[in-house]
């Protein structure tokens, strides 16, 4: 008796691909948590400072400095399955021209973006300020960048954070400001502070 064929629509054929694809690599969206940032085999100081910097900012959950691991473009989406990463981002420099790629793993988007403005006003601080995720606002931003970026810094803790991510888009650009809040109470107020602790990023969605 002939086996009778299956026939499957072109989404479904992704989708079975897509599942055969998590199981071959073990993964398990529910544990996707971390992040990392990769760049090119022989980045630049510009690109190692860029890379380090970024880190910081998506502490506590970005992973260890990889930079002397070097892994192919084309093996990063394997390896961040492997290391349950949920979001990754690529640093690479055309000329004298910086793109930051952006990989959304839990939504399957990606956004590249070119660097208009990156500012080293970067300051160190000790880790106690880097044990929570900061406070992130938001102002502009719509549709699927909108929510990558939501869920990039998901589980924030709106009473222990002591650092505040401003990203606001307007038009094609995206600013990134970063700063430490500080409260002092005086006895008979409390006094509220922002220091811009860096790095200053400004990009354009390519």
């Amino acid at each position: 008796m002939r086996k009778r064929t299956e026939y499957r629509t072109k989404k479904e054929i992704k989708e079975l691909k897509k599942k055969q694809k998590e199981e071959e690599y073990g993964a398990n969206k529910s544990d996707w948590k971390y992040k990392m940032i990769f760049t090119t085999k022989k980045p630049s100081k510009k690109l190692k400072n860029l890379c380090k910097q970024l880190r910081t900012i998506l502490r506590p959950e970005a992973l260890f400095d990889n930079e002397n691991d070097f892994i192919k473009e084309s093996e990063l989406d394997k390896f961040t399955t492997q290391m349950n990463v949920s979001h990754y981002f690529f640093v690479k420099q055309e000329q004298k021209d910086i793109f930051i790629n952006f990989f959304d793993k839990k939504h399957s988007k990606s956004f590249l973006y070119k660097v208009i403005e990156y500012t080293d006003n970067f300051k160190v601080y000790p880790n106690e300020i880097y044990k929570e995720k900061p406070l992130v606002s938001f102002k502009g931003l719509e549709g699927e960048e909108k929510i990558s970026f939501e869920s990039l810094f998901y589980g924030s803790n709106t009473k222990k954070f002591r650092r505040i991510l401003l990203i606001t888009r307007e038009k094609q650009i995206l600013y990134i400001r970063h700063y430490l809040y500080k409260v002092a109470n005086d006895i008979s107020n409390y006094i509220i502070s922002l220091n811009e602790i860096g790095p200053r990023l400004t990009l354009e969605l390519q």
